[in-house]
């Protein structure tokens, strides 16, 4: 009978479920864990940094992206965060439990199988204490214990999580030509087309925060005017047509923001402001001690430091933002030749001078113009004495496309101009050079739209050089582009492989004009490829400039890549 009973309880607990199992968690093989039960993905490694403050936790869970902790997920900065006190207390319950003070209420199991370097000690919480905002809730991951400590002085472990990512399909029925019009990064002064306050100071501990290339770097115009604040103002003129605009630029708030104001905050409010051509597009608090007290709540990505102390007295914490990646200041619509963007901080707690300031880098304007009939003319083209033109992607998206009309412009002789119809039309017997190609499309309301592409013509002879083939040469190719500067065009290409190459010459499209008085050596292999550059600097700014590279091979077989194209200008703040 002992028996009996003893081999029924025995079933009992092998059919049970345990009270918490491994198969709650997924490993995605990316460097991430979902949690099956709430959706979240936690990343795998759970100790991937030192132990860090709450402002630095903060920050460094922002900043987290693939490649970072052993990622490979596609992650971007601004995705990662530091999780609730409510998704730590159900990473070790199951059911997913929550409790406000000390210790766990229900059985509480320490995270393990896939996680790893899960930490016996305290983990830091995003959540703040409902009575103290100078204190946060730290965890402790072996016994569920919740307990609440000063952010500033107290130093626990960091475990980053993220929901999960959606991918999301955007179909376009229209195209957008952009083109910048503006851009200073203030490191070779204020350009004239500021005004109001245009104070520039050193970046100090901004340098190198940013997207990409996109940082801080040198100088940054800074505001730091006390209340009522005055205004930093950027005026352009003469823009082209356009139907909306970009804005883009770095913003460092600095020093001691206060936030909200009164019942949440007697210090505050302290509002940035941005306002384009009258109408206020951008208006947030900001804070140093607290995320209860702003009201700005950074899209993906455009956070790049969060409470940390860059700039200025070592006591008041800053913040960095890309707010070129917030849609506020994306699309704005604006049709005016003429563009006044003013930025300025407000608010009846605004104090300004050292205690409160703010300062914008690499400040960019783009223009768009979004045209309901588009003709697409295709990609440029070499071809040697005949080519297939194709108008097949153009498109109208409130009529109906009636005619398609082609001019090809000869740039050394007009005698060889061509002009063609249709969708389709394949003109033979061209003229050895440069042609300037214009599709231009008519709807059946009389509307018209244009688009140009080069060709480049060998004619009935072959192409320019000492010995040409029609079998090609064997190199891999992965990269080619021309870059503008002021009076110079930079040319750059990458291979992948290089058998029996010998090397290059750079032809530019006057008469195929070769630059390189002695043939450019290779340097890769027949299994590895290098990187390439030639700077063209006899050229004129404002004008257009067609490119192609040659590679000649120890047999002397050449083949042509391109063209490229560049037009060389002077930019404030722009080169290469």
């Amino acid at each position: 009978m002992k028996k009996l009973i003893m081999l029924c309880l025995l079933s009992i607990l092998l059919l049970q479920k345990p009270a918490f199992s491994e198969f709650n968690f997924i490993d995605n093989g990316n460097g991430t864990v979902t949690d099956t039960r709430t959706g979240l993905v936690w990343l795998k490694n759970a100790n991937p940094c030192d132990r860090k403050n709450w402002y630095e936790a903060l920050a460094y869970c922002s900043s987290l992206a693939s490649g970072t902790a052993g990622l490979t997920d596609g992650s971007v900065a601004g995705q990662w965060r530091l999780p609730s006190k409510e998704e730590m207390e159900a990473l070790g319950t199951d059911p997913p439990a929550t409790w406000e003070w000390e210790h766990c209420p229900v059985p509480w199991t320490m995270p393990g199988v896939p996680f790893t370097n899960v930490q016996s000690f305290f983990y830091w919480s995003s959540s703040t204490a409902p009575d103290r905002t100078e204190y946060a809730r730290p965890f402790v991951m072996n016994t569920g214990y919740l307990g609440y400590d000063l952010k500033e002085s107290c130093y626990y472990y960091v475990w980053p999580v993220r929901e999960t990512l959606t991918t999301t399909t955007t179909t376009s029925i229209s195209i957008n030509n952009a083109e910048v019009v503006f851009y200073a990064n203030f490191n070779s002064g204020v350009p004239p087309q500021f005004s109001g306050v245009t104070t520039i100071e050193s970046v100090q501990g901004f340098n190198g925060l940013g997207t990409g290339t996109n940082v801080f770097d040198g100088n940054f115009l800074r505001n730091q005017t006390s209340y009522p604040a005055s205004k930093t103002v950027l005026t352009l003129t003469g823009l082209p047509p356009h139907t909306s605009i970009d804005l883009n630029f770095l913003l460092a708030i600095l020093e001691s923001w206060d936030g909200l104001g009164p019942p949440e905050n007697p210090d505050g409010p302290d509002y940035f402001n941005v306002v384009i051509d009258g109408t206020l597009v951008f208006s947030e608090t900001f804070d140093f001690r607290t995320l209860d007290w702003m009201t700005y709540k950074p899209p993906a990505g455009v956070l790049l430091a969060l409470f940390q102390t860059l700039y200025g007295n070592p006591d008041w914490p800053d913040g960095a933002y890309n707010m070129g990646l917030d849609p506020k200041f994306h699309n704005i619509p604006h049709t005016s030749s003429s563009l006044v963007v003013e930025w300025f901080a407000s608010g009846g707690g605004w104090q300004g001078g050292y205690d409160e300031s703010w300062a914008i880098d690499n400040v960019e304007v783009i223009v768009h113009n979004t045209y309901p009939l588009v003709a697409i003319a295709g990609g440029d083209q070499v071809v040697f004495d005949a080519v297939h033109l194709d108008g097949s992607g153009s498109y109208d998206t409130d009529g109906e496309i009636t005619s398609y009309h082609w001019d090809l412009i000869h740039r050394e002789n007009s005698a060889n101009n061509r002009t063609a119809s249709g969708v389709n039309p394949t003109i033979t017997d061209l003229a050895k050079g440069f042609y300037d190609v214009t599709l231009t499309v008519t709807d059946n309301t009389g509307y018209t739209g244009q688009d140009t592409m080069l060709l480049a013509a060998a004619g009935p002879c072959e192409l320019p050089t000492t010995t040409t083939t029609a079998t090609p040469t064997n190199i891999e190719l992965s990269v080619l582009d021309a870059l503008h500067s002021n009076e110079k065009v930079l040319l750059r290409w990458r291979t992948e492989s290089e058998p029996d190459n010998a090397g290059f010459n750079i032809w530019r499209a006057e008469g195929f004009q070769k630059l390189n008085e002695a043939l450019i050596p290779a340097m890769g292999s027949p299994i590895d490829g290098a990187a390439y550059n030639f700077v063209d600097e006899w050229v004129l700014n404002g004008k257009r400039y067609f490119y192609l590279l040659e590679d000649i091979d120890i047999n002397g077989i050449s083949t042509f890549h391109g063209p490229v194209k560049a037009v060389p200008r002077w930019w404030l703040g722009v080169g290469w």
